[in-house]
């Protein structure tokens, strides 16, 4: 089985209370499954990929994606930078 659908992202910076927030990206795949990291040919895996920056939603729904991410980064206790 398999979900359908597309991956979204953004990257957070910081360690206070202002954070700063990426643009949104949108990976779609045009078949299979996205390899990021195989042991085998490291640089292979993600061709077919198609990544859009920023990604392909409304600006509500990437403002939503940037504040969820900004709760997940404060949750986990993250520092510095995470995607």
């Amino acid at each position: 089985q398999a979900v359908s659908g597309c991956e979204v992202g953004c990257a957070v910076l910081g360690n206070s209370a202002a954070l700063v927030v990426g643009e949104v990206d949108q990976i779609r795949l045009q078949y299979g499954i996205f390899r990021i990291h195989q042991e085998v040919e490291p640089e292979k895996g993600s061709e077919n990929a198609v990544i859009t920056v920023p990604a392909d939603l409304s600006a509500e729904e990437r403002g939503r994606i940037q504040e969820t991410a900004k709760k997940i980064y404060k949750a986990l206790g993250c520092r510095g930078l995470a995607r």
